[in-house]
């Protein structure tokens, strides 16, 4: 996410699943890069854009979609349910579960919603997802590529987001919605 920053221009693209896309210019208002978490939050003028629900801390299990824009093109939708919940030690299920759902994602998918499957409701953000390397045998100059590991999308909760977004002053963006909103 945060690759943005620095970048002279960004744009971000609507009505691209109805085959009208129109490209509008965004601007990074916040973001972060750290190693427990990579976010930006991006601001654009559009009449196309519609706030997502937000839902809950999902459940193992729990059948969710994927939605991506492998490098800013065409949007892409995968399947795939809930695969791994992580609880923080001291934490409490709706502050500290890390996710994986293995439903595929590819290269620059980043940033793309996850939803849970039933109501709609955003869950979380694509992180990242799992590679292999494969080497060559015999070849020289040797050389390697690296491929998606099935299964292993990492995903960042709205736990994070939420943590993110009142780090930078922007935590209103969550207010009232599905429980989210500080006491």
């Amino acid at each position: 996410m945060s690759g943005l920053v620095g970048q002279s221009q960004a744009y971000v693209v609507f009505g691209g699943h109805r085959g009208s896309a129109v490209k509008a210019p965004a601007t990074v208002i916040a973001y972060r890069d750290t190693p427990e978490i990579d976010l930006a939050l991006l601001r654009t003028e559009s009449q196309q854009c519609a706030p997502a629900r937000t839902g809950g801390p999902p459940l193992l299990g729990e059948s969710v979609w994927v939605i991506g824009f492998p490098w800013g093109r065409h949007m892409t939708l995968t399947r795939g349910i809930v695969s791994q919940v992580v609880m923080d030690d001291d934490a409490d299920r709706a502050t500290g579960s890390r996710l994986m759902v293995d439903a595929p994602v590819s290269y620059g998918s980043s940033g793309g919603g996850v939803f849970e499957a039933r109501e709609g409701t955003l869950i979380g953000v694509v992180e990242g997802y799992s590679t292999a390397k494969v080497m060559s045998k015999g070849a020289t100059p040797a050389w390697s590529i690296e491929v998606p590991v099935p299964g292993q999308t990492y995903v960042t909760p709205l736990s994070d987001v939420k943590r993110f977004l009142s780090q930078t002053s922007y935590a209103d963006l969550f207010a009232d919605r599905a429980g989210l909103a500080e006491p």
